[in-house]
């Protein structure tokens, strides 16, 4: 059987970031997340409550602080390594900017979801 996919790519920097955070959004909503989908959610998660243990935790400030970078350099190294291996000539040089934010307006969207759906009890 032959089948046509049309793939409809936003037009501005401004409809791929809401494409993303809607996504992220109703992923939650839906019910039907897995870990992948979640992932995002994890790292926004992640970035938020860094901070706070850094600064309530004297002790133990500087494990923290590397604790805190270790994930960012993992993403940096796989964001630059996908941006090579699947980007076009200088749009290599855009998908090290297009991954992060991606990811964050879908992780930001997920995290509206959840506060919606458990703190306001918004259900689709």
């Amino acid at each position: 059987p032959s089948m046509k996919i049309k793939y409809y790519a936003r037009g501005s920097m401004r409809g791929f970031i809401k494409k993303a955070f809607r996504d992220g959004y109703w992923i939650i909503l839906s019910e039907k997340a897995y870990l992948r989908h979640k992932i995002p959610l994890y790292f926004i998660l992640y970035i938020l409550f860094i901070p706070i243990f850094l600064y309530t935790n004297n002790f133990f400030k500087l494990n923290l602080f590397v604790i805190y970078l270790l994930p960012f350099f993992i993403y940096l190294f796989f964001s630059v390594y996908f941006s090579i291996k699947d980007g076009k000539s200088w749009g290599k040089f855009f998908l090290l900017f297009f991954f992060p934010l991606l990811h964050f307006s879908y992780g930001i969207g997920s995290l509206k979801g959840i506060i919606d759906k458990y703190v306001f009890k918004k259900n689709k």
